[in-house]
């Protein structure tokens, strides 16, 4: 196996962000690849609770994100997260201040049992005070720094792991207490996860036994950049701080309380391109004859519309336009995603730090052919924007690809209409 690790496909998002990302991790050593899942946990944050992505009228997906961050120590996996996570933990504080304040104001216990304390992120918590935190919230994302101590004997959670299950499908949930004749019923509630674990503790994380978690299986896997830039500290460009904490202002008035979930159709080109995309995935797992692989790809393809909304509606609020659909563009990104997050999942099989046998046979090249894939589409994605009358500029700008590249696809081809 190749010791070289594929790096986050930062282009996928608006050149606010992606600009963002690259100021720190040239300027502050901080690792793209965490700081770009991160953003993609923010977001889904922020709108989990408020929209989901429509495939057709029986199958809706929530953009629920799990995330793990895999590393080893040192390598700024906290830091690189938590920059990111910031406007969440600002936003947490200053819902926290509100309650306090209803709270210290109120007549009486009977009108201070109606406050609802608003929260949007947590970190260690027992399930029952998870639920109730759900109860009064839209969306919460549950941040820890050591996703393995979620397993530990001594962690809060670990005897509800599994209950976590339906969470991320936004099932309604339900406790019974059994010192209270109370039902206490959750609607559609929406739990974001991540956390970071290192190389060496895998095999406790996703190693034989581990494997057949489905707890596990709906992690999206990020592993370490392999780029290097040069050590130095210095403060970030504050235009580019600038632009970025501007888009994160307009993000935030997404995340509002007492609102009907709103469902966002993929368009026709949108369902045609994840249609194609799920033959050659189902030709892929057939291929691998069950196994791990296999698994994890029949749960990434609930991933593609969950990526998807969240990077339309970036596009949507960066362009100040109407969530109206979700499009085959960023249908494309989300695959292009996957993709990435499918060969994290290889790597970590092929791990030497995993013992799996047979499986490590089993999931060869299966990033390989999802690269393929990727670029099929991405290259049709290239030829439609540049037909529609998209300048070579703005594609290359958008998709990330080099001039002399697109001129050399584009051969040939001419604009139907100008934008």
């Amino acid at each position: 196996m190749s010791s070289k690790i594929n790096n986050f496909p930062v282009h996928i998002f608006p050149k606010v962000v992606s600009d963002y990302i690259n100021e720190y991790a040239v300027n502050n050593s901080f690792d793209p690849n965490y700081m770009s899942s991160a953003f993609i946990s923010l977001v889904s944050t922020l709108i989990g609770g408020n929209y989901r992505a429509e495939v057709c009228k029986e199958w809706k997906e929530p953009p629920i994100i799990w995330n793990a961050i895999v590393g080893n120590s040192g390598d700024k996996k906290s830091p690189s997260v938590g920059l990111i996570l910031k406007p969440l933990d600002d936003l947490n504080a200053e819902l926290h201040s509100q309650y306090q304040t209803a709270y210290d104001e109120a007549a009486d216990d009977e009108e201070r049992l109606l406050i609802r304390a608003k929260q949007i992120v947590v970190g260690d918590i027992t399930y029952e005070s998870l639920i109730q935190v759900l109860s009064n919230n839209p969306f919460v994302l549950l941040h820890v720094d050591e996703l393995l101590t979620m397993f530990s004997d001594g962690n809060r959670l670990s005897k509800n792991i599994d209950s976590l299950l339906p969470i991320f499908n936004q099932k309604d949930i339900s406790l019974n207490r059994k010192t209270d004749s109370e039902k206490k019923l959750i609607r559609n509630p929406s739990l974001g996860l991540i956390g970071g674990f290192q190389n060496k503790l895998l095999d406790k994380f996703i190693g034989k036994g581990r494997m057949e978690s489905g707890f596990v299986m709906r992690f999206l896997f990020t592993l370490k950049s392999d780029v290097r830039h040069e050590l130095i500290i210095q403060d970030a460009n504050p235009k580019i701080v600038k632009k970025y904490i501007e888009l994160i202002h307009k993000l935030l008035t997404l995340q509002e309380y007492n609102t009907e979930i709103k469902d966002v159709p993929l368009n026709a080109d949108a369902l045609e391109a994840f249609n194609e995309w799920r033959n050659v995935n189902r030709a892929v797992r057939d291929e691998l004859n069950n196994g791990e692989m296999s698994e994890y790809l029949s749960k990434i393809e609930g991933y593609i519309p969950r990526l998807a909304i969240v990077i339309e509606i970036v596009d949507r609020v960066n362009n100040n336009e109407e969530i109206k659909f979700i499009s085959k563009y960023a249908i494309v990104r989300a695959i292009e995603l996957c993709a990435y997050y499918v060969s994290n999942f290889e790597h970590l099989l092929k791990s030497k730090y995993i013992r799996l046998g047979d499986a490590k046979k089993k999931s060869a090249c299966v990033a390989d052919l999802m690269k393929q894939l990727t670029l099929k589409m991405r290259k049709k994605t290239v030829n439609t924007l540049y037909e529609n009358g998209h300048s070579k500029k703005t594609i290359s700008d958008s998709l990330g690809i080099a001039p002399s590249t697109l001129n050399d696809q584009l051969s040939g081809k001419r604009k139907i209409k100008a934008k």
